[in-house]
């Protein structure tokens, strides 16, 4: 029997944040305590679990191994816990969902309703941040999963990317900028909008540390287009306020295009691969999840596929 063993969090914590000394912060230990527990849990295995010499800490081939152990032993306790409440006809169980602030405001008022029509006793628990913070909040399972756009190559290893559809970027202006009429003309004969007609234009754009953003400096970058005033933002809703008071034009995912409808700006799509990104359920591997998590991810997936779908007539 390992003597260590009875506190697996600690290790999974260690693996999870790659820092012995961000670990002890999370759990509430000292440093040194930890750094011994995990020297003291190497000795019991007769294993090195962490490869020391690199930074961030990485797993050694028989670390991962551990921690594929601990994780699946916390899936199966947690499947019989849920299995027993189903004996006792229990529906009080609780759902956790992560997303940004402004998806949080389009999707949960939409998707919750009809989730808690079939769970009445069902906690809920909304995790709204800033989309930089979903991934760490997934990885210790603060939340059974979160909904956002990223990149493959963005999703931390140990943790499941699981596609929903590709969004476009879209063009989003007030018709009452100067060069609205000939975007217009050219959209009513099925042509592409022509960017430079709005270099004279503010672009409101997202932050560079956000998907979009980031996606639209490149595709601008790759078409040579250099726009000499421009205005970042890290919220959708303030770009879109901004478009309508004809500041400027900006861009910005399909799932908020009624939100531009609503404001009456007019909306393009540029055609361009470039301007698509995926929209992603993003979750802990081997975590557990309950029959209300499950749920809740279908409710999301059939959302945004009914949502992509409309968008599709509607820009």
């Amino acid at each position: 029997m390992i003597k260590t063993n009875k506190n697996p969090e600690y290790f999974l914590t260690v693996a999870a944040e790659r820092s012995i000394s961000r670990a002890a912060e999370r759990l509430y230990l000292s440093q040194s305590y930890l750094s011994q527990h995990i020297i003291r849990l190497e000795e019991d295995l007769g294993v090195q679990l962490l490869d020391r010499k690199s930074s961030p800490l990485r797993l050694t081939e028989a670390g991962r191994i551990y921690r594929d152990y601990l994780e699946s032993n916390s899936y199966l306790y947690q499947q019989m816990r849920a299995e027993m409440e189903a004996l006792r006809g229990s529906r009080e169980q609780t759902l956790s969902i992560g997303c940004g602030t402004w998806r949080g405001s389009l999707l949960l008022p939409e998707v919750l309703p009809p989730l808690l029509e079939r769970y009445p006793k069902g906690h809920v628990q909304l995790h709204e941040f800033p989309v930089s913070e979903l991934y760490a909040l997934a990885m210790n399972e603060s939340v059974d999963f979160a909904v956002m756009n990223t990149l493959p190559t963005e999703v931390p290893e140990g943790l499941v990317r699981e596609v929903i559809g590709y969004e476009r970027i879209l063009l989003v202006m007030s018709p009452e900028l100067q060069a609205a009429p000939a975007m217009l003309e050219r959209k009513r004969t099925g042509l592409p909008p022509d960017l430079s007609l709005l270099k004279e234009e503010r672009l409101i754009s997202l932050g560079k540390n956000l998907i979009v953003g980031s996606q639209l400096d490149a595709y601008l970058e790759l078409s040579r287009l250099v726009f000499p005033m421009s205005l970042r933002t890290t919220n959708n809703a303030t770009l879109l306020d901004l478009a309508a008071k004809g500041l400027g034009f900006g861009f910005l995912v399909e799932s908020g295009l009624d939100e531009a409808l609503k404001r009456g700006l007019l909306v393009f799509d540029t055609g361009s691969p470039e301007l698509m990104v995926p929209l992603c359920i993003i979750r802990k591997k081997n975590a557990f999840l309950s029959a209300f998590a499950q749920d809740a991810m279908e409710e999301v997936r059939s959302f945004y596929l009914r949502k992509l779908l409309d968008g599709a007539d509607k820009a």
